[in-house]
């Protein structure tokens, strides 16, 4: 029997929802390349790259008829057997969604490396034949841009000049032969252009505006822009907000369109770019399709349910370092197979006190309090059925003199590792302001919250990481003048 999409939930209507007319004439156009079109050693890659400069230039000439979107991400290769294939990134999935009229390809330029080029340079024509037929696909009418990359003034990072020079741009001549596509020459031009690149394989600023100047004069003598297929409706997104979403809980699609003028999404209408909230009772598979006067288009993303199961528990104790007298609250959390919290608990936890001295005490369904006695060490479990978790604690000798409420500005970071959601468990006392940084391990800003604690008391904020890609990142957290650092796990 066929389940329709349950239409009690709301339309998130207070989301700005845009309708393409689509009569409007704009022309997308896709770059697909590595470091040099990501725009790699430029200071802002954003405006600096060579797509962004042409942007400048194409607006000049056009005014606002041109939308860009650089897809360039570094180190990437057209083989599908290199070291770092861009078919497996998400920005080559983030090209094909946005359906662009005009794409240009530059890859090459990492595939000459050894450990590419002498194992599997002999699929490299058939990779980028691949590449082009699945733009294709997506857009019959696609016009191409292919780039003959730039040359490697030495060998830097296994890139050869030489490999580039007898093995990819013959390649590519072919590959123009065979698609019809316009020829971009980044390697004649820039033979001798070395001092544009600093470290022998990036552009700086300048050689960046070089590069878009050639593919500038490239489409205008083409006239590439007016013979472009404009009007075809296209779906550009449909993504949920969780991938992995707990039975019971509710999703959120979201949905991008162009020169559609109707969507429907199971067959029901809805805006044609918005959102809808979903609480499948199992696995399923939303389709949104979109109509326009040139066309139907339709995407299909399956939204996982799962039921959840206590896989392990986290204990988080309000400090680490107590003194003798002093009471703790210890909180446990419940956590499922897909690493995120269990809210709708009915669990029964055994406490005990393993090792030290110390007394528990208000023991709930997920909390208790325990009270330091000697000097040393104490070690407090909690355990459900086979599952069990210690927390260990340092007692201190008795303090005196110290003011109790700036011993409770402790804080936990949980859980560990995280999946869609980072919870920071901390004690609001005056200051409500709260500010969440997170870097990779190469030290750079990934994310940053400023947050604002609403009440007094002990609060948990949550903190949404579903962009982050799985790996280790280190949090810095700001409160009340004091500075919290640690490590996270994300894992997807």
């Amino acid at each position: 029997m066929k389940k329709h999409l349950p239409f009690t939930v709301a339309i998130l209507l207070s989301l700005a929802v845009h309708t393409a007319n689509s009569q409007d004439y704009h022309v997308r156009i896709g770059f697909i390349g590595n470091s040099i079109t990501y725009g790699a050693t430029l200071t802002d890659p954003k405006t600096e790259s060579y797509p962004a400069q042409l942007g400048q230039m194409l607006q000049e000439k056009y005014g606002d008829t041109c939308i860009l979107a650089n897809f360039g991400i570094s180190s990437r290769t057209m083989l599908k057997h290199g070291d770092v294939p861009i078919w497996n990134d998400v920005e080559f999935r983030n090209a094909w969604k946005f359906a662009p009229e005009i794409l240009l390809i530059c890859l090459g330029t990492n595939d000459s490396k050894p450990q590419n080029w002498d194992l599997y340079g002999h699929e490299y024509y058939d990779d980028y034949q691949s590449m082009i037929d699945t733009f294709r696909i997506r857009n019959p009418h696609v016009k191409f841009l292919v780039c003959h990359p730039c040359p490697a003034y030495r060998v830097v990072w296994g890139i050869r000049d030489s490999v580039i020079t007898h093995g990819v741009l013959p390649a590519i001549d072919s590959i123009l032969e065979y698609s019809g596509a316009t020829k971009v020459d980044f390697y004649t031009p820039m033979i001798d252009s070395v001092a544009l690149f600093p470290d022998f394989i990036h552009p700086n600023y300048r050689g960046s505006g070089a590069l878009a100047r050639i593919v500038y004069h490239t489409m205008m003598d083409s006239d590439l822009v007016h013979k472009a297929d404009t009007g075809l409706t296209f779906v550009t997104g449909l993504d949920t907000d969780t991938k992995a979403l707990a039975f019971g809980d509710s999703a959120t699609l979201t949905w991008t369109t162009v020169n559609a003028d109707s969507a429907f999404l199971d067959g029901q209408p809805v805006p044609v770019s918005g959102s809808f909230k979903v609480s499948p009772a199992e696995t399923r598979v939303f389709m949104l399709k979109a109509k326009g006067i040139k066309g139907v288009d339709s995407m299909r993303i399956e939204q996982t349910v799962y039921h959840p199961a206590l896989t392990r528990l986290m204990i988080s104790p309000r400090a680490k370092n107590v003194h003798e007298g002093d009471t703790v609250n210890l909180k446990v959390t419940f956590i499922d197979q897909m690493s995120k919290p269990i809210l709708d608990q009915g669990y029964t936890i055994f406490w005990s006190v393993s090792e030290g001295d110390g007394t528990l005490m208000n023991e709930t369904a997920n909390m208790a309090d325990f009270v330091a006695g000697k000097a040393g060490k104490a070690v407090v479990e909690a355990a459900v059925d086979t599952l069990y978790v210690k927390s260990t604690l340092t007692i201190l000798p008795p303090e005196t003199g110290i003011d109790p409420v700036a011993k409770s500005q402790d804080l936990n970071v949980f859980p560990n590792p995280a999946g869609d959601l980072l919870y920071i468990e901390l004690e609001r006392n005056g200051s409500s302001a709260l500010q969440v940084q997170l870097f990779n391990l190469a030290g750079t800003r990934v994310k940053e919250e400023n947050l604002s604690l609403p009440v007094e008391g002990v609060q948990t904020v949550a903190i949404r990481i579903k962009d982050l890609e799985s790996g280790t990142y280190l949090y810095k957290i700001d409160y009340a003048g004091r500075l919290f650092t640690g490590k996270v796990v994300v894992q997807k």
